[in-house]
């Protein structure tokens, strides 16, 4: 499956895919509309809603063009980002069905639950998590306050939220956790069913997340028998602000004997793995879209078309095929057309990362960027990648 990206003339807005991590992506122009938005002057649910309707990223350029400083986790935003999203119906006002809202009653209950876990995982309390689950979060959470090159403690700790909540709501009525056989090639956190027949889906997920099962294969909003889709949404965490992990020698060497031997400690690092490899490709994707969107909106606000013109050839196709995008430019005629390719579509016909490809990608478009006379975006003065685990990541998908 692919998503096409509609592109038009003299059209200088970045468009940008929510993404899970911060990229601090720059404003490319003046003339962008969303310039016309004070968003120190939102209310929190308008920002949620801005959020989702144009990204983080472009939330983000707008509080970095305006000097306004995005609200702390303790404001009263925290408690918005809590405030599940509605994706069918729309909204939570949009529920006029007696099976819509019989559908929500439990819903609500279980989104009570995961506020409750976060809450209480934010002050270390992870009752009611598996030890698997525990084990990874406390692995990853040492490694990254160790500085190691590891992977990030954000999935693993979204396991333990999970594990925590799943031990409340399984065995409640009508209450099925991870199913793997309703939806083609995907897998609900939370699946709901009325005794009528009617359904509903629940995805635990952090804000810095939401929105992606609209992503997700399976179709999550197109089944006349399932009138309800909603995101339960906890705050993404900063653990640069959280107590640091400790662990004696003994307890890191009982932790690295289980996960390699513990059944469910293997599913979960095969499952984080994959979760890392999808983050990744979907932040090089969305960094060299960004390149491409910057460097079309420089073709746009120069009215000589024949000046350092670009024109995509074969070689170059095949490889913004391999960092996730299908393009045909040429810039004498105007012609952009640009179209994501969908992960789970990229990753059956690729084995490997092509970092390389990504970073000759990046830099070339910068190169091509400061020729016309524009400075890159901030995106590109940083990678959003570790090198040293991309490179062992590659090595060992080879092997």
């Amino acid at each position: 499956m692919k998503y096409s990206v509609p592109i038009k003339a003299n059209a200088h807005v970045n468009q940008a895919k929510t993404t899970k991590k911060d990229d601090g992506m720059r404003q490319q122009s003046e003339n962008n509309p969303y310039n016309q938005l004070h968003v120190d002057s939102l209310p929190s649910n308008s920002l949620l809603q801005l959020q989702r309707t144009i990204g983080n990223q472009a939330v983000e350029q707008l509080f970095r063009a305006q000097q306004v400083m995005p609200p702390s986790p303790s404001t009263e935003t925290e408690v918005a980002q809590r405030t599940p999203i509605f994706h069918k119906p729309t909204a939570e006002t949009a529920l006029t069905s007696d099976v819509e809202k019989e559908l929500w009653d439990i819903a609500q209950k279980i989104d009570d639950e995961v506020n409750s876990a976060y809450t209480r995982f934010m002050t270390g309390d992870y009752n009611g998590a598996s030890q698997a689950q525990i084990d990874l979060y406390t692995l990853r959470k040492y490694e990254f306050d160790n500085n190691s090159k590891s992977m990030h403690p954000s999935t693993a700790a979204g396991y333990v939220i999970e594990g925590m909540v799943n031990s409340v709501i399984n065995g409640m009525d009508g209450v099925e956790i991870q199913v793997t056989n309703l939806l083609d090639g995907t897998r609900p956190d939370v699946l709901i069913t009325l005794p009528s027949g009617e359904m509903g889906l629940l995805d635990i997920t952090a804000s810095k997340s939401a929105g992606h099962i609209l992503g997700k294969k399976g179709n999550w909003l197109n089944h006349q028998n399932i009138p309800l889709v909603i995101e339960s949404v906890y705050p993404s965490i900063d653990f640069r602000n959280m107590t640091s992990q400790t662990l004696s020698t003994e307890d890191l060497a009982r932790i690295q004997e289980r996960m390699k031997h513990d059944a469910e400690m293997k599913i979960l690092m095969e499952e984080q793995r994959q979760a890392h490899l999808q983050e990744s490709y979907q932040q090089r994707q969305n960094v060299i879209y960004e390149k491409l969107m910057e460097l079309k909106a420089a073709y746009d606000q120069n009215n000589d078309r024949d000046v350092l013109p670009y024109r995509i050839n074969s070689r170059s196709q095949e490889n913004f095929r391999k960092i996730g995008l299908d393009v045909s430019i040429d810039s004498q005629r105007n012609h952009w057309e640009i179209t994501r390719i969908d992960y789970s579509v990229w990753n059956e016909q690729n084995n490997e990362s092509f970092f390389s490809i990504y970073m000759g990608l990046r830099n070339f478009l910068n190169t091509k960027l400061e020729m016309m006379g524009f400075e890159p975006s901030l995106t590109a003065k940083r990678s959003m990648d570790s090198s040293s685990s991309e490179e062992r990541e590659t090595k060992r998908r080879r092997k």
